[in-house]
Protein backbone atom coordinates (compact mmCIF):
# COMPACT_ATOMS: atom_id res chain seq x y z
CA UNK A 1 0.00 0.00 0.00
CA UNK A 2 1.20 3.57 -0.67
CA UNK A 3 2.68 5.65 2.13
CA UNK A 4 0.59 8.40 3.72
CA UNK A 5 1.64 12.04 3.91
CA UNK A 6 3.84 11.23 6.94
CA UNK A 7 5.65 8.42 5.16
CA UNK A 8 3.88 5.60 7.06
CA UNK A 9 2.69 2.52 5.24
CA UNK A 10 -0.36 0.55 6.48
CA UNK A 11 -0.04 -3.17 6.98
CA UNK A 12 -1.09 -5.20 3.93
CA UNK A 13 -4.69 -6.48 4.01
CA UNK A 14 -5.64 -10.05 3.23
CA UNK A 15 -6.65 -8.93 -0.25
CA UNK A 16 -3.28 -7.23 -0.79
CA UNK A 17 -1.47 -10.37 0.34
CA UNK A 18 -3.58 -12.50 -2.01
CA UNK A 19 -2.90 -10.24 -4.98
CA UNK A 20 0.84 -10.04 -4.24
CA UNK A 21 1.08 -13.82 -3.93
CA UNK A 22 -0.90 -14.36 -7.11
CA UNK A 23 1.29 -11.87 -8.93
CA UNK A 24 4.45 -13.62 -7.76
CA UNK A 25 3.13 -16.99 -8.91
CA UNK A 26 2.08 -15.56 -12.27
CA UNK A 27 5.44 -13.86 -12.70
CA UNK A 28 7.35 -17.06 -11.94
CA UNK A 29 5.20 -19.06 -14.31
CA UNK A 30 5.76 -16.51 -17.05
CA UNK A 31 9.56 -16.55 -16.68
CA UNK A 32 9.63 -20.33 -16.54
CA UNK A 33 7.67 -20.82 -19.75
CA UNK A 34 8.80 -17.88 -21.87
CA UNK A 35 11.32 -19.93 -23.81
CA UNK A 36 8.70 -22.48 -24.84
CA UNK A 37 5.68 -20.23 -25.36
CA UNK A 38 7.30 -17.04 -26.59
CA UNK A 39 7.91 -18.06 -30.19
CA UNK A 40 4.46 -19.62 -30.65
CA UNK A 41 2.70 -16.72 -28.99
CA UNK A 42 4.62 -14.24 -31.10
CA UNK A 43 2.95 -15.72 -34.17
CA UNK A 44 -0.57 -15.21 -32.84
CA UNK A 45 -2.96 -12.27 -33.10
CA UNK A 46 -3.00 -12.16 -29.31
CA UNK A 47 0.26 -10.23 -29.39
CA UNK A 48 -1.69 -7.20 -30.61
CA UNK A 49 -2.67 -5.47 -27.34
CA UNK A 50 -6.40 -4.64 -27.02
CA UNK A 51 -7.06 -6.30 -30.38
CA UNK A 52 -6.38 -9.90 -29.54
CA UNK A 53 -9.98 -11.00 -29.12
CA UNK A 54 -11.28 -8.85 -31.94
CA UNK A 55 -9.00 -10.85 -34.19
CA UNK A 56 -9.48 -14.32 -32.73
CA UNK A 57 -12.90 -14.58 -31.08
CA UNK A 58 -14.46 -16.87 -33.68
CA UNK A 59 -11.93 -19.58 -32.84
CA UNK A 60 -10.51 -18.43 -29.50
CA UNK A 61 -12.90 -16.55 -27.16
CA UNK A 62 -11.92 -15.40 -23.68
CA UNK A 63 -13.23 -18.71 -22.36
CA UNK A 64 -13.90 -21.59 -24.74
CA UNK A 65 -17.56 -22.47 -24.25
CA UNK A 66 -17.47 -25.59 -26.42
CA UNK A 67 -16.89 -28.10 -23.55
CA UNK A 68 -19.91 -26.70 -21.69
CA UNK A 69 -22.46 -26.65 -24.49
CA UNK A 70 -25.70 -28.58 -24.20
CA UNK A 71 -28.99 -28.69 -26.09
CA UNK A 72 -31.07 -26.81 -23.51
CA UNK A 73 -30.37 -23.83 -21.25
CA UNK A 74 -29.97 -24.30 -17.51
CA UNK A 75 -33.24 -22.56 -16.65
CA UNK A 76 -36.24 -24.89 -16.55
CA UNK A 77 -39.37 -24.44 -18.69
CA UNK A 78 -42.32 -26.06 -16.91
CA UNK A 79 -45.24 -25.07 -19.09
CA UNK A 80 -46.45 -22.76 -21.85
CA UNK A 81 -44.41 -19.59 -21.71
CA UNK A 82 -46.16 -16.26 -21.33
CA UNK A 83 -44.77 -13.00 -22.68
CA UNK A 84 -44.10 -10.23 -20.17
CA UNK A 85 -47.04 -7.87 -19.65
CA UNK A 86 -46.41 -4.12 -19.43
CA UNK A 87 -47.60 -4.01 -15.80
CA UNK A 88 -44.64 -6.24 -14.87
CA UNK A 89 -42.11 -3.67 -16.16
CA UNK A 90 -41.17 -1.25 -13.40
CA UNK A 91 -40.17 1.80 -15.46
CA UNK A 92 -43.07 1.61 -17.90
CA UNK A 93 -45.57 0.83 -15.12
CA UNK A 94 -44.30 3.86 -13.23
CA UNK A 95 -44.82 6.14 -16.23
CA UNK A 96 -48.48 5.16 -16.38
CA UNK A 97 -48.84 5.51 -12.61
CA UNK A 98 -47.42 9.02 -12.69
CA UNK A 99 -49.66 10.17 -15.54
CA UNK A 100 -52.87 8.52 -14.35
CA UNK A 101 -52.47 8.76 -10.57
CA UNK A 102 -49.70 11.03 -9.26
CA UNK A 103 -50.41 13.89 -11.66
CA UNK A 104 -54.16 13.31 -11.84
CA UNK A 105 -55.48 13.87 -8.31
CA UNK A 106 -54.42 10.49 -6.88
CA UNK A 107 -57.65 8.74 -7.69
CA UNK A 108 -56.73 5.07 -7.73
CA UNK A 109 -59.89 4.20 -9.63
CA UNK A 110 -58.58 6.24 -12.57
CA UNK A 111 -55.78 3.74 -13.18
CA UNK A 112 -56.14 1.42 -16.19
CA UNK A 113 -57.97 -1.76 -15.12
CA UNK A 114 -54.94 -3.95 -15.84
CA UNK A 115 -52.66 -1.83 -13.66
CA UNK A 116 -55.25 -1.61 -10.90
CA UNK A 117 -55.57 -5.40 -10.90
CA UNK A 118 -51.77 -5.72 -10.75
CA UNK A 119 -51.56 -3.46 -7.71
CA UNK A 120 -54.37 -5.34 -6.00
CA UNK A 121 -52.24 -8.49 -6.34
CA UNK A 122 -49.03 -6.66 -5.42
CA UNK A 123 -49.80 -4.01 -2.81
CA UNK A 124 -46.15 -3.50 -1.85
CA UNK A 125 -45.32 -2.63 -5.46
CA UNK A 126 -47.90 0.16 -5.41
CA UNK A 127 -46.39 1.63 -2.24
CA UNK A 128 -42.86 1.52 -3.70
CA UNK A 129 -43.93 2.94 -7.05
CA UNK A 130 -45.73 5.84 -5.39
CA UNK A 131 -42.76 6.50 -3.07
CA UNK A 132 -40.50 6.80 -6.11
CA UNK A 133 -42.32 9.90 -7.31
CA UNK A 134 -43.40 11.44 -4.04
CA UNK A 135 -40.24 11.00 -1.96
CA UNK A 136 -37.26 9.35 -3.67
CA UNK A 137 -37.00 11.48 -6.82
CA UNK A 138 -37.37 14.82 -4.94
CA UNK A 139 -34.75 13.69 -2.41
CA UNK A 140 -32.48 12.61 -5.25
CA UNK A 141 -32.72 16.04 -6.89
CA UNK A 142 -31.76 17.74 -3.62
CA UNK A 143 -28.87 15.33 -3.04
CA UNK A 144 -27.60 15.86 -6.59
CA UNK A 145 -27.24 19.59 -5.87
CA UNK A 146 -25.24 18.84 -2.74
CA UNK A 147 -23.02 16.39 -4.65
CA UNK A 148 -22.56 18.58 -7.73
CA UNK A 149 -18.95 19.57 -7.03
CA UNK A 150 -17.69 16.37 -5.42
CA UNK A 151 -19.11 14.09 -8.11
CA UNK A 152 -18.60 16.32 -11.14
CA UNK A 153 -16.16 13.93 -12.85
CA UNK A 154 -18.51 11.00 -12.23
CA UNK A 155 -21.51 12.81 -13.70
CA UNK A 156 -19.58 14.20 -16.66
CA UNK A 157 -18.19 10.72 -17.37
CA UNK A 158 -21.74 9.38 -17.56
CA UNK A 159 -22.93 12.30 -19.69
CA UNK A 160 -20.02 11.95 -22.11
CA UNK A 161 -21.17 8.47 -23.12
CA UNK A 162 -24.41 10.00 -24.42
CA UNK A 163 -22.48 12.16 -26.90
CA UNK A 164 -22.74 9.43 -29.54
CA UNK A 165 -25.50 6.87 -29.38
CA UNK A 166 -27.43 4.81 -31.93
CA UNK A 167 -30.72 6.19 -33.21
CA UNK A 168 -33.99 4.56 -32.18
CA UNK A 169 -35.63 2.73 -35.09
CA UNK A 170 -39.27 3.15 -36.08
CA UNK A 171 -41.91 0.49 -36.63
CA UNK A 172 -40.40 -2.86 -37.64
CA UNK A 173 -42.31 -3.20 -40.91
CA UNK A 174 -40.72 0.02 -42.10
CA UNK A 175 -37.55 0.63 -40.10
CA UNK A 176 -36.19 -2.92 -40.23
CA UNK A 177 -36.25 -2.71 -44.03
CA UNK A 178 -34.88 0.81 -44.46
CA UNK A 179 -31.55 0.66 -46.26
CA UNK A 180 -31.86 -3.04 -47.11
CA UNK A 181 -30.01 -3.75 -50.35
CA UNK A 182 -32.17 -4.77 -53.30
CA UNK A 183 -29.97 -7.75 -54.04
CA UNK A 184 -30.30 -10.42 -51.37
CA UNK A 185 -27.06 -12.36 -51.01
CA UNK A 186 -27.63 -16.12 -50.90
CA UNK A 187 -25.91 -17.79 -47.97
CA UNK A 188 -23.58 -20.65 -48.91
CA UNK A 189 -22.87 -21.90 -45.39
CA UNK A 190 -24.72 -20.64 -42.27
CA UNK A 191 -21.79 -21.74 -40.08
CA UNK A 192 -19.39 -19.59 -42.06
CA UNK A 193 -21.77 -16.63 -41.85
CA UNK A 194 -21.95 -17.04 -38.07
CA UNK A 195 -18.18 -16.93 -37.90
CA UNK A 196 -18.20 -13.78 -40.05
CA UNK A 197 -20.82 -12.05 -37.87
CA UNK A 198 -18.85 -12.85 -34.72
CA UNK A 199 -15.64 -11.54 -36.24
CA UNK A 200 -17.36 -8.31 -37.31
CA UNK A 201 -19.10 -7.92 -33.95
CA UNK A 202 -15.72 -8.00 -32.27
CA UNK A 203 -14.23 -5.52 -34.71
CA UNK A 204 -17.21 -3.21 -34.19
CA UNK A 205 -16.53 -3.10 -30.45
CA UNK A 206 -18.04 -6.16 -28.76
CA UNK A 207 -16.16 -8.41 -26.36
CA UNK A 208 -18.28 -11.52 -26.98
CA UNK A 209 -20.92 -12.44 -29.56
CA UNK A 210 -23.52 -15.21 -29.48
CA UNK A 211 -26.30 -16.25 -31.86
CA UNK A 212 -29.62 -17.98 -31.18
CA UNK A 213 -33.05 -18.44 -32.69
CA UNK A 214 -35.37 -15.90 -31.09
CA UNK A 215 -37.79 -17.40 -28.59
CA UNK A 216 -41.07 -15.44 -28.99
CA UNK A 217 -41.53 -15.61 -25.21
CA UNK A 218 -38.62 -13.17 -24.88
CA UNK A 219 -40.47 -10.43 -26.77
CA UNK A 220 -42.45 -8.03 -24.57
CA UNK A 221 -46.21 -8.23 -25.11
CA UNK A 222 -46.80 -4.49 -25.37
CA UNK A 223 -44.93 -1.28 -25.87
CA UNK A 224 -45.45 0.61 -22.62
CA UNK A 225 -44.80 4.05 -24.12
CA UNK A 226 -44.81 6.03 -27.37
CA UNK A 227 -41.48 5.05 -28.87
CA UNK A 228 -39.86 3.17 -31.74
CA UNK A 229 -43.03 3.63 -33.83
CA UNK A 230 -45.37 2.06 -31.28
CA UNK A 231 -48.10 3.75 -29.27
CA UNK A 232 -48.21 3.31 -25.49
CA UNK A 233 -49.68 -0.07 -24.52
CA UNK A 234 -49.90 -1.17 -28.16
CA UNK A 235 -49.49 -4.91 -28.57
CA UNK A 236 -46.28 -5.99 -30.31
CA UNK A 237 -46.87 -8.35 -33.20
CA UNK A 238 -43.67 -10.33 -33.69
CA UNK A 239 -42.49 -9.95 -37.30
CA UNK A 240 -41.72 -13.17 -39.13
CA UNK A 241 -38.23 -11.88 -39.99
CA UNK A 242 -37.23 -11.81 -36.32
CA UNK A 243 -35.92 -15.36 -36.72
CA UNK A 244 -32.46 -14.98 -35.19
CA UNK A 245 -31.06 -12.93 -32.34
CA UNK A 246 -27.43 -11.83 -32.37
CA UNK A 247 -26.22 -10.89 -28.88
CA UNK A 248 -23.20 -8.61 -28.52
CA UNK A 249 -21.82 -7.61 -25.14
CA UNK A 250 -18.91 -6.19 -23.21
CA UNK A 251 -17.99 -5.25 -19.63
CA UNK A 252 -18.13 -1.94 -17.81
CA UNK A 253 -14.88 -0.24 -16.87
CA UNK A 254 -13.37 -2.65 -14.33
CA UNK A 255 -12.13 0.06 -11.96
CA UNK A 256 -15.50 1.76 -11.77
CA UNK A 257 -17.42 -1.48 -11.31
CA UNK A 258 -15.50 -2.06 -8.11
CA UNK A 259 -16.38 1.41 -6.76
CA UNK A 260 -20.12 1.24 -7.21
CA UNK A 261 -22.78 2.35 -6.45
CA UNK A 262 -21.65 5.99 -6.41
CA UNK A 263 -19.08 5.80 -9.19
CA UNK A 264 -19.43 4.53 -12.69
CA UNK A 265 -22.07 4.51 -15.37
CA UNK A 266 -24.32 1.99 -17.01
CA UNK A 267 -23.60 3.85 -20.23
CA UNK A 268 -19.97 2.76 -20.55
CA UNK A 269 -21.27 -0.76 -21.16
CA UNK A 270 -24.69 -0.31 -22.72
CA UNK A 271 -23.72 2.51 -25.08
CA UNK A 272 -20.70 0.66 -26.44
CA UNK A 273 -22.62 -2.60 -26.95
CA UNK A 274 -25.48 -0.69 -28.63
CA UNK A 275 -23.10 0.98 -31.09
CA UNK A 276 -21.49 -2.36 -31.93
CA UNK A 277 -24.93 -3.85 -32.58
CA UNK A 278 -26.00 -0.85 -34.67
CA UNK A 279 -22.96 -1.38 -36.91
CA UNK A 280 -24.00 -5.01 -37.39
CA UNK A 281 -27.47 -3.82 -38.42
CA UNK A 282 -25.95 -1.67 -41.17
CA UNK A 283 -23.79 -4.55 -42.37
CA UNK A 284 -26.63 -7.09 -42.42
CA UNK A 285 -28.95 -4.74 -44.32
CA UNK A 286 -26.22 -4.35 -46.93
CA UNK A 287 -26.48 -8.09 -47.54
CA UNK A 288 -30.18 -7.73 -48.37
CA UNK A 289 -31.68 -8.85 -45.04
CA UNK A 290 -33.83 -6.88 -42.57
CA UNK A 291 -32.34 -6.18 -39.14
CA UNK A 292 -33.36 -4.33 -35.98
CA UNK A 293 -31.36 -2.93 -33.08
CA UNK A 294 -32.43 -3.53 -29.48
CA UNK A 295 -30.31 -1.62 -26.94
CA UNK A 296 -30.64 0.43 -23.77
CA UNK A 297 -30.00 3.71 -25.59
CA UNK A 298 -32.10 3.03 -28.67
CA UNK A 299 -34.90 1.09 -26.97
CA UNK A 300 -35.89 -2.54 -27.26
CA UNK A 301 -38.77 -4.97 -27.62
CA UNK A 302 -36.91 -8.01 -26.27
CA UNK A 303 -35.69 -9.29 -22.90
CA UNK A 304 -31.90 -9.40 -22.91
CA UNK A 305 -30.83 -11.93 -20.19
CA UNK A 306 -32.66 -15.05 -21.44
CA UNK A 307 -31.65 -14.35 -25.05
CA UNK A 308 -28.00 -14.09 -24.00
CA UNK A 309 -28.42 -17.37 -22.10
CA UNK A 310 -30.00 -19.06 -25.11
CA UNK A 311 -27.08 -17.79 -27.23
CA UNK A 312 -24.61 -19.62 -24.99
CA UNK A 313 -23.00 -16.58 -23.40
CA UNK A 314 -23.81 -17.54 -19.80
CA UNK A 315 -26.41 -18.68 -17.30
CA UNK A 316 -28.88 -16.86 -15.11
CA UNK A 317 -27.37 -15.60 -11.88
CA UNK A 318 -29.19 -15.15 -8.62
CA UNK A 319 -29.29 -11.41 -9.34
CA UNK A 320 -31.34 -11.97 -12.50
CA UNK A 321 -28.73 -11.01 -15.10
CA UNK A 322 -26.84 -13.27 -17.48
CA UNK A 323 -23.78 -14.45 -15.53
CA UNK A 324 -20.91 -15.11 -17.95
CA UNK A 325 -17.80 -17.21 -17.32
CA UNK A 326 -15.60 -14.47 -18.81
CA UNK A 327 -16.85 -11.36 -17.01
CA UNK A 328 -19.14 -12.64 -14.26
CA UNK A 329 -22.00 -10.18 -13.91
CA UNK A 330 -19.96 -7.36 -15.45
CA UNK A 331 -21.62 -7.83 -18.83
CA UNK A 332 -23.92 -5.50 -20.79
CA UNK A 333 -25.64 -6.79 -23.95
CA UNK A 334 -27.44 -5.49 -27.02
CA UNK A 335 -29.39 -7.58 -29.53
CA UNK A 336 -29.95 -7.59 -33.28
CA UNK A 337 -32.99 -9.44 -34.66
CA UNK A 338 -32.76 -10.54 -38.29
CA UNK A 339 -33.59 -13.23 -40.84
CA UNK A 340 -29.99 -13.67 -42.02
CA UNK A 341 -29.43 -17.47 -41.98
CA UNK A 342 -26.76 -18.37 -39.41
CA UNK A 343 -25.67 -21.37 -37.40
CA UNK A 344 -26.82 -20.86 -33.81
CA UNK A 345 -24.83 -21.41 -30.66
CA UNK A 346 -25.86 -23.90 -28.00
CA UNK A 347 -26.59 -22.89 -24.40
CA UNK A 348 -23.91 -23.72 -21.87
CA UNK A 349 -23.79 -25.37 -18.49
CA UNK A 350 -20.58 -24.21 -16.83
CA UNK A 351 -22.12 -24.69 -13.36
CA UNK A 352 -22.49 -20.94 -12.88
CA UNK A 353 -26.10 -21.34 -11.82
CA UNK A 354 -25.07 -24.19 -9.54
CA UNK A 355 -22.53 -21.88 -7.91
CA UNK A 356 -25.30 -19.33 -7.32
CA UNK A 357 -27.32 -22.00 -5.53
CA UNK A 358 -24.51 -22.26 -2.98
CA UNK A 359 -23.67 -18.55 -2.89
CA UNK A 360 -25.91 -15.68 -1.80
CA UNK A 361 -23.31 -12.92 -1.50
CA UNK A 362 -25.25 -10.65 -3.85
CA UNK A 363 -28.46 -11.13 -1.85
CA UNK A 364 -26.62 -10.46 1.40
CA UNK A 365 -25.10 -7.27 0.01
CA UNK A 366 -28.19 -5.92 -1.80
CA UNK A 367 -29.23 -2.73 0.06
CA UNK A 368 -32.72 -2.96 -1.40
CA UNK A 369 -33.33 -6.55 -0.33
CA UNK A 370 -34.39 -7.13 -3.92
CA UNK A 371 -32.53 -10.40 -4.55
CA UNK A 372 -34.10 -13.66 -3.34
CA UNK A 373 -32.27 -15.99 -0.95
CA UNK A 374 -34.33 -19.02 -1.89
CA UNK A 375 -33.98 -21.38 -4.84
CA UNK A 376 -35.34 -20.54 -8.31
CA UNK A 377 -39.07 -21.01 -8.66
CA UNK A 378 -41.90 -20.62 -11.18
CA UNK A 379 -42.15 -16.95 -12.05
CA UNK A 380 -45.73 -17.26 -13.30
CA UNK A 381 -44.64 -17.22 -16.94
CA UNK A 382 -43.76 -20.90 -17.37
CA UNK A 383 -40.10 -20.68 -16.32
CA UNK A 384 -38.30 -21.66 -13.11
CA UNK A 385 -35.88 -18.82 -12.39
CA UNK A 386 -34.73 -16.25 -9.86
CA UNK A 387 -36.91 -13.14 -10.00
CA UNK A 388 -35.74 -9.94 -8.34
CA UNK A 389 -38.01 -7.26 -6.83
CA UNK A 390 -37.60 -4.69 -9.59
CA UNK A 391 -39.37 -1.88 -7.71
CA UNK A 392 -37.10 -2.22 -4.69
CA UNK A 393 -34.05 -2.46 -6.96
CA UNK A 394 -34.98 0.58 -9.03
CA UNK A 395 -35.85 2.67 -5.98
CA UNK A 396 -32.45 2.09 -4.43
CA UNK A 397 -30.75 3.00 -7.70
CA UNK A 398 -32.49 6.37 -7.49
CA UNK A 399 -31.49 6.66 -3.85
CA UNK A 400 -27.79 6.16 -4.58
CA UNK A 401 -25.44 9.00 -5.45
CA UNK A 402 -23.89 9.63 -8.83
CA UNK A 403 -25.54 8.59 -12.09
CA UNK A 404 -28.41 6.52 -10.67
CA UNK A 405 -26.64 3.20 -11.02
CA UNK A 406 -26.14 0.53 -8.40
CA UNK A 407 -24.58 -2.72 -9.57
CA UNK A 408 -23.46 -3.81 -6.11
CA UNK A 409 -24.72 -7.30 -6.97
CA UNK A 410 -22.55 -7.65 -10.05
CA UNK A 411 -19.58 -6.12 -8.21
CA UNK A 412 -19.55 -8.46 -5.22
CA UNK A 413 -20.21 -11.58 -7.33
CA UNK A 414 -17.10 -13.80 -7.09
CA UNK A 415 -17.24 -14.42 -10.85
CA UNK A 416 -16.82 -10.69 -11.51
CA UNK A 417 -13.38 -10.46 -9.90
CA UNK A 418 -10.70 -9.49 -12.37
CA UNK A 419 -8.54 -12.34 -13.56
CA UNK A 420 -5.19 -13.25 -12.11
CA UNK A 421 -3.52 -16.64 -12.27
CA UNK A 422 -5.22 -18.04 -9.17
CA UNK A 423 -8.67 -16.68 -10.03
CA UNK A 424 -8.40 -17.93 -13.59
CA UNK A 425 -7.50 -21.44 -12.44
CA UNK A 426 -10.32 -21.38 -9.87
CA UNK A 427 -12.86 -20.50 -12.53
CA UNK A 428 -11.75 -23.35 -14.77
CA UNK A 429 -11.98 -25.81 -11.88
CA UNK A 430 -15.40 -24.60 -10.70
CA UNK A 431 -16.84 -24.72 -14.21
CA UNK A 432 -16.06 -28.43 -14.23
CA UNK A 433 -17.37 -29.17 -10.74
CA UNK A 434 -20.58 -31.05 -11.36
CA UNK A 435 -20.84 -32.10 -7.70
CA UNK A 436 -21.02 -28.59 -6.25
CA UNK A 437 -18.61 -29.58 -3.48
CA UNK A 438 -15.91 -27.17 -4.59
CA UNK A 439 -18.44 -24.39 -5.09
CA UNK A 440 -19.55 -24.71 -1.49
CA UNK A 441 -15.93 -24.52 -0.36
CA UNK A 442 -15.18 -21.54 -2.61
CA UNK A 443 -17.91 -19.27 -1.21
CA UNK A 444 -16.40 -18.75 2.28
CA UNK A 445 -12.96 -18.33 0.71
CA UNK A 446 -14.32 -15.57 -1.50
CA UNK A 447 -15.91 -13.85 1.49
CA UNK A 448 -12.62 -13.98 3.37
CA UNK A 449 -10.54 -12.59 0.52
CA UNK A 450 -12.95 -9.86 -0.56
CA UNK A 451 -14.42 -8.19 2.49
CA UNK A 452 -17.60 -6.19 1.91
CA UNK A 453 -19.80 -3.78 3.82
CA UNK A 454 -23.01 -4.39 5.67
CA UNK A 455 -25.84 -3.67 3.24
CA UNK A 456 -27.16 -0.76 5.31
CA UNK A 457 -23.85 1.09 4.90
CA UNK A 458 -24.68 1.83 1.27
CA UNK A 459 -27.41 4.22 2.41
CA UNK A 460 -26.83 7.77 3.67
CA UNK A 461 -25.16 9.07 5.68
CA UNK A 462 -22.45 6.43 5.12
CA UNK A 463 -22.69 6.30 1.31
CA UNK A 464 -20.30 3.34 1.18
CA UNK A 465 -18.89 2.02 -2.08
CA UNK A 466 -17.83 -1.60 -2.53
CA UNK A 467 -14.21 -0.51 -3.08
CA UNK A 468 -12.51 2.88 -3.13
CA UNK A 469 -12.93 4.88 -6.36
CA UNK A 470 -9.98 5.10 -8.75
CA UNK A 471 -7.69 8.13 -8.70
CA UNK A 472 -9.19 9.59 -11.85
CA UNK A 473 -12.65 9.91 -10.27
CA UNK A 474 -11.51 12.10 -7.37
CA UNK A 475 -12.19 15.79 -8.03
CA UNK A 476 -9.72 16.94 -5.36
CA UNK A 477 -6.83 15.35 -7.28
CA UNK A 478 -7.29 17.81 -10.13
CA UNK A 479 -9.42 20.83 -9.23
CA UNK A 480 -9.80 23.35 -6.45
CA UNK A 481 -13.05 23.39 -4.50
Amino acid sequence: PPADENGRRPAPSRRDFFNISAGAVAGGATVGTVGVAGVMHGRSAQTMPAWENKQTFATSPFIDRTPFQQDTPTYQVIGPQRRIHWTERVVERGMVLKAKYIDAGRNKAALPPELLAYYERNASQFDMDVARFTRILPERAAQAKRDADELLITNLYDKAWYTVKPAAPGRPEQSDWEGVAEKKREVKDPAAVSKLIKKLGMSFGAAVVGITRLNPAWVYRESARDWRGYKALEEIDIPKWWEYAIVVGLPHDWELVKSRPTYGSDEDGYNASGIAAARLVTFIKGLGYPARLHSLDAGYEVVFPPIAIDAGLGEQGRFGYCLTPDFGGNFRPAVVTTSLPMEVDKPINAHLRDYCLNCAICAEQCPAGAIPFDAPRDNGRGVVKWTIDTSACYNFRLTSRGSATCGICITVCPWTNRDNLVHGIAKQVLMRDATGVLSKAAVPVSKALYENHEAVEYYPPTWATVREPPWWMRMTNFFKS
